[in-house]
């Protein structure tokens, strides 16, 4: 089935598409059967960009995402890598339930003259949360508006109501729709330090 995506300020590229550039993780087999339809997202960070982060999840790790969300020559694209029909490995337990959302940049202080040289437009940022590191690197404003407007408009594709958790480890995580991967892991750190800053300016 195809679901219309608005895609006002990101260009989607299916793992299908006759885009020369589209990632299909189907061949390397990194997913699995669904037993019931998806209920939420989970977002993640993934990759120093979209096609590296492809590259991993195209490699030996056996992890994959149906999303990857990044810059490329200054505009974001998303790339659908995984038909949502099918399971991504990317939360553990919490697959069965969950489409996969990597984010393609990475946090911490040691990326920063990387992206700088990359034209990102990224700063020093203290972490507002008590995950990860004190210091780490905001994301970009392009996926910034990017992330929080392809959240709405996946949500509204996919008829599921957004309902997003305010703390950390909640009791139980499936009576929200919109989770990042520190929502249901005490070991993680995604998204958390860029969650307000994502979800704030898309409210805004």
């Amino acid at each position: 089935e195809r679901i219309p995506i608005k895609a006002s300020h990101y260009k989607v590229i299916a793992f299908d598409s006759s885009d020369p550039t589209r990632m299909d993780l189907h061949p390397r087999g990194h997913w699995s059967s669904r037993r019931s339809e998806p209920t939420a997202l989970m977002l993640h960070w993934g990759g120093i960009d979209a096609q590296h982060c492809f590259n991993v999840f195209n490699g030996d790790r056996k992890v994959s995402s149906h999303f990857l969300i990044g810059l490329v020559d200054s505009e974001v694209v998303i790339y659908q890598t995984l038909d949502i029909a099918k399971k991504a490995w990317h939360c553990g337990k919490h697959n069965d339930w969950t489409v996969g959302i990597d984010i393609c940049q990475q946090p911490t202080l040691r990326w920063f003259s990387l992206y700088k040289k990359k034209k990102y437009d990224v700063q020093h940022m203290e972490n507002p949360t008590n995950r990860g590191p004190q210091k780490l690197i905001t994301l970009d404003p392009r996926l910034v508006k990017a992330t929080g407007e392809f959240v709405e408009d996946l949500l509204r594709a996919l008829n599921i109501q957004r309902i997003a958790p305010s703390s950390f480890s909640p009791a139980d995580p499936k009576q929200y729709t919109v989770l990042s991967h520190a929502h249901v892991s005490k070991t993680k750190f995604d998204i958390a330090p860029w969650w307000s800053m994502i979800f704030d300016e898309e409210e805004a």
